[in-house]
């Protein structure tokens, strides 16, 4: 015996070709968290659940025979696999943005270098720490006194390279 199918599921299957839109959601607005629903958005999310074999779905089309519930969704998958091939597509074709220039800089003496990591940072600190210091104890002090010498060791202590425990 062969099935007829009612006009509503011909509809709906028309559609789902032609207006695919009609069962879907448009995306999140940011700045009011609002989205447009298509026409038959909870049509098709029921259709979603028949296909799934969910039986609250079954139930929600019980006034359908067998051949129109598969109708709906043969439709359904196709209308899916369409919109699958769509963003694929849109993917492929979409050109990368190219991403903003980001140069980390230190202040001070050493403003507009580039510097690459926090340890490389932290020795070129120690480094130029160490040559001021050198510098305007140098100039206030004689650079034979045994405080002179203390202080340089120290600060050549602190200027030496730090190892990068990442590496």
């Amino acid at each position: 015996m062969d099935e007829e199918i009612c006009d509503g599921v011909k509809i709906l299957c028309d559609r789902m070709e032609n207006n695919p839109e009609d069962f879907s959601d448009s995306p999140i607005n940011p700045n009011t968290f609002d989205r447009k629903l298509g026409k038959f958005y909870y049509d098709g999310r029921n259709i979603e659940e028949l296909a799934k074999g969910n039986l609250n779905a079954q139930e929600t089309f019980w006034h359908l025979n067998q051949t129109e519930k598969d109708a709906l969704v043969k439709s359904y998958k196709t209308m899916m696999r369409n919109e699958f091939t769509r963003r694929v597509v849109e993917k492929l074709l979409e050109q990368p943005e190219p991403e903003p220039e980001r140069k980390y800089t230190a202040q001070g003496a050493r403003a507009g270098k580039s510097i690459l990591t926090t340890a490389q940072m932290t020795n070129e600190s120690l480094k130029l720490l160490n040559e001021s210091f050198d510098e305007a104890f140098s100039k206030n002090h004689e650079t034979d006194s045994l405080v002179y010498k203390a202080a340089g060791r120290y600060a050549g202590f602190l200027a030496q390279e730090i190892p990068n425990p990442w590496k």
